[in-house]
């Protein structure tokens, strides 16, 4: 039987439970709002853009759309943390500019969000601990979370009524749930804001995915609508490609495989057992170069027992680097499973997937090894000028299954949206 917690807080529930708070037994209500009475004359632009979540390849997904829409004489906003996090030089002139920082400073949020969590939060929460038994460590997670989520709602309130847009645009607020609050309290009042964001990464059947709170979803192509439709709340999405890969691949061009050496790119995230299988393999692979890249969240500490081996050297790790970059520079690409794979294939290299049993298998989609002795025999293989070709001809399969067609992907987003805006 689901126990009555407050709505306040248990509509978040959801997201604690990415984080390992579990809360047992609760139901959560389908919220309706009243769009009846809309105030046409509220609004001061067309689009918000926004980072629910900021990484600097993140941008290729949002700027090529909002200055296509600037271009088109929309009214468009695009928000920052502030402004040396700012890209000034890639949007266009006519994007108004604001910054998180300002805002708050200007309107003394962290104060207002303190008294927001003590007045409307707390009380709630100390009635959630009264039924579970949270240590203390538990409980200041907890409270941390809602009283960040107090201040994403008061900035993102601010946002909003300086902007006062149609429909916002974000990419996921799995981190900024209080952006969705601040947009569900003009809907509330009967100005709908509409609420979408932009895929931005592989995402799999786990029965949960990064879209909390969206109207709308924009996503690369049907294999990944195939695996929202089968996840939970049946949010309406859009195929529009990828922005981003449309990006680079007009910055990069596909080049011409390399046969002397061959170059190779893996890249680390968190398995050392591919690693291993990877590391017996290259000790027999010919003729070949290898350069190491990190995921941006893992330190170089979690190479630092294969450096000290000697196994891989320190010179051969990327870090910081452009993933693209590196990606450009390779010939093959393999290690972790990850988005860069796909996108990898999407510029035209080889992927290999080095398979394990956590690995779901309709996302091995590449030339796929489960041993060192399959990647040295496959390495071998490829190296056939005939077989890349070949293999190269497959991806393209792939890649139009996971990126719908990718030319044209900044323009169906642009005309996705000016869609929702004019019909809604």
């Amino acid at each position: 039987m689901a126990i009555n917690y407050p709505d306040t807080i248990k509509k978040y529930f959801s997201i604690l439970e990415r984080w390992g708070i579990t809360i047992p037994r609760y139901s959560v209500e389908k919220e309706i709002y009243n769009k009846t009475i809309i105030y046409s004359e509220w609004y001061r632009s067309d689009f918000l853009f926004y980072f629910g979540y900021y990484r600097k390849d993140y941008e290729d997904l949002l700027i090529p759309v909002a200055n296509l829409l600037a271009v088109r004489g929309r009214k468009v906003s695009f928000v920052y943390k502030d402004v040396k996090q700012a890209n000034h030089k890639s949007l266009n002139q006519a994007i108004d500019k604001f910054y998180f920082d300002d805002i708050s400073n200007k309107y003394k949020i962290l104060s207002k969000s303190k008294i927001d969590f003590l007045n409307n939060y707390q009380p709630h929460l100390n009635k959630l601990y009264s039924n579970l038994k949270f240590n203390m460590s538990m409980k200041k997670r907890v409270n941390n979370f809602y009283l960040n989520l107090a201040k994403d709602k008061h900035l993102m309130l601010h946002l909003l009524q300086l902007t006062r847009p149609k429909a916002i645009i974000g990419i996921h607020n799995i981190l900024t749930p209080g952006y969705v609050e601040a947009v569900n309290k003009f809907n509330k009042v009967g100005i709908p804001i509409i609420n979408t964001l932009m895929q931005h990464g592989v995402f799999g059947f786990e029965k949960k995915h990064d879209f909390f709170g969206a109207d709308y979803v924009f996503l690369w192509g049907k294999f990944h609508q195939d695996i929202l439709k089968t996840l939970p709340g049946q949010l309406p999405s859009i195929i529009t490609g990828n922005p981003k890969v449309e990006q680079k691949l007009n910055f990069y061009k596909i080049q011409p495989l390399q046969n002397n050496p061959v170059r190779i790119v893996y890249l680390f995230s968190t398995s050392k057992k591919k690693l291993d299988l990877f590391l017996q393999a290259k000790k027999y692979l010919k003729n070949v170069t290898v350069k190491f890249k990190l995921h941006p969240g893992i330190s170089i500490e979690a190479l630092k027992s294969y450096i000290i081996q000697g196994s891989i050297s320190s010179n051969d790790i990327y870090h910081q680097n452009d993933i693209y970059t590196v990606i450009q520079d390779s010939d093959i690409v393999t290690g972790d499973l990850s988005t860069s794979q796909f996108e990898a294939a999407a510029l035209g290299k080889l992927v290999i997937q080095i398979k394990s049993d956590g690995d779901h298998p309709a996302f091995l989609k590449f030339l796929t090894v489960s041993s060192a002795e399959e990647f040295i025999s496959t390495c071998n293989n490829i190296s056939q000028l005939g077989n890349k070709k070949e293999y190269l001809k497959k991806q393209e399969y792939i890649v139009k299954e996971i990126f719908h067609d990718i030319h044209g992907s900044t323009q169906r987003t642009a005309d996705s949206l000016e869609k929702l805006v004019t019909t809604e």
